[in-house]
């Protein structure tokens, strides 16, 4: 699993696509990525860290 967390810099026009082909790439080998926002962890970290769990606990599941 993979958390990338977003600044403001990731909005930049020149890292949208090198961002996108990173994703994809991690994807295509089977990570998963969870994307979030630096602001969105100031606003609601409750919420995002819950995803985190969610995503480590299935995971988990797979692994074992």
């Amino acid at each position: 699993m993979v958390v990338e967390v977003d600044g403001i810099h990731h909005s930049w026009v020149e890292n949208v696509v090198g961002d996108a082909l990173r994703q994809n790439a991690l994807v295509l080998d089977g990570d998963r990525v969870l994307r979030l926002p630096l602001l969105g962890l100031r606003l609601q970290p409750d919420e995002f860290f819950a995803q985190i769990a969610v995503a480590l606990g299935v995971a988990g599941r797979q692994v074992a």
